[in-house]
């Protein structure tokens, strides 16, 4: 259950709501599924500042939240600085009994948002599954998928300079046969299976058998199937069988063409490796498309414009730009790690002129860029469902 450093232990129970309300609120309920419940509030009168709201499954209260997440759809419409969204993760037994209906109030006033009480659906918009956690997910009532990612390592074979997930390396493998009953027993159906997200994929040497248990199973998505990986290792899996697997995304994590730079980011890559590997594999498999992801630091700054036109000669549908950033940590003295990696921090305006640059010498149609504000949201979301 999500839970927010400024709630109480013990929260108090949400008064009703009362007929009217003199504190202009405005809020809605955007979404409810097995995982958790999302939406937005804030106050016309204090433009800038976060409220707190009750989640609340009738008269039980479920816990509290403050609607703080930044989104930019609410920057634009006017909502104060947009740091009003909200997602609130539900405890485990909304997953396996998949319904129920839930409130969301203010906890100043009981204002009770448009949408509120919103019904459970049997759905999880996005679900992130790692070999630690996979177990928990197994057994249970099926359910759609909106995104389903899962790591089926819980280890990688490069060490990124500015990479999260370095202490939460195992020696963790996503059983076969559990992740096949998974498919049978709780997937109806998904839009979007990605196989790889915090970890490499192409460490587990059943990989192509993942993906064919995917493709004969109701899970095989209906729009994106989804492989993401550095591609140093795709040599060692068999492509043949990694194209009738039905696979038609590659999403390959690629910070330059230059091997120094590239070694000085990502190491222990093989430029010329990765890119015999990745042509190789579309060539293999002509109905797989490209997509780059990008971490744009001040070493390899200077060189994302290359990166960019490699993939354009390999007609890469995509390429995701994503500002170094370095999560906070409890330490009152940043150690001369941390430190190191704030230094490979960029500047204020560096993203957004680069940003400039690419789309006037590129196109905007391809591009999609996670600035550093929208990348510590992503943080705060993805890093406690990885263990």
């Amino acid at each position: 259950m999500h839970t927010d450093p400024r709630q109480p232990e013990t929260a108090p129970a949400a008064s009703p709501v009362p007929a009217s309300s003199s504190i202009p609120h405005e809020g809605f309920v955007d979404d409810c599924d097995c995982t958790r419940i999302a939406g937005w509030c804030w106050r016309a009168d204090r433009p800038d500042e976060p409220v707190e709201l009750v989640i609340l499954d009738g008269e039980r209260e479920l816990g509290r939240t403050f609607a703080d997440k930044f989104r930019r759809d609410l920057l634009l419409a006017g909502k104060g600085n947009g740091k009003h969204g909200f997602h609130f993760d539900l405890p485990e037994e909304y997953l396996h009994r998949a319904s129920g209906s839930l409130s969301v109030r203010t906890a100043q006033g009981s204002f009770e948002l448009v949408g509120s009480p919103a019904h459970v659906k049997p759905l999880i918009q996005e679900l992130i599954l790692s070999p630690p956690v996979f177990e928990r997910y197994v057994d249970g009532p099926p359910l759609e998928f909106g995104t389903l990612r899962v790591d089926i390592a819980n280890t990688c074979n490069l060490f990124c300079v500015y990479c999260p997930t370095i202490a939460l390396r195992t020696k963790e493998r996503v059983d076969l046969p559990r992740f096949e009953r998974f498919l049978a027993q709780r997937v109806a159906k998904a839009q979007n299976f990605a196989i790889g997200c915090g970890q490499e994929p192409t460490t587990n040497p059943e990989l192509v058998t993942f993906l064919e248990a995917i493709a004969r199973s109701p899970a095989k998505p209906t729009e994106h199937f989804m492989l993401v990986t550095n591609g140093t290792l795709l040599h060692k899996h068999d492509w043949p069988r990694i194209a009738a697997s039905g696979l038609n995304a590659l999403y390959v994590s690629l910070d330059s063409v230059d091997p120094d730079v590239l070694g000085g980011v990502r190491t222990g890559s093989k430029l010329a490796l990765i890119q015999e590997n990745v042509t190789g594999l579309l060539a293999a498999a002509p109905n797989l498309k490209l997509h780059l992801n990008v971490v744009v630091t001040n070493r390899n700054l200077g060189y994302v414009e290359d990166v960019i036109a490699w993939g354009t000669a390999q007609h890469a549908a995509s390429f995701t730009l994503r500002e170094m950033y370095f999560p906070p940590t409890p330490n009152p003295k940043p150690t001369i790690e941390e430190t190191e990696l704030r230094g490979l921090m960029l500047q204020e305006g560096e993203f957004a002129a680069l940003r400039e640059r690419l789309i006037r010498r590129f196109g905007p149609e391809r591009f999609v860029f996670a600035d550093r504000l929208h990348l510590e949201q992503e943080y705060a979301y993805w890093a406690p469902k990885l263990v």
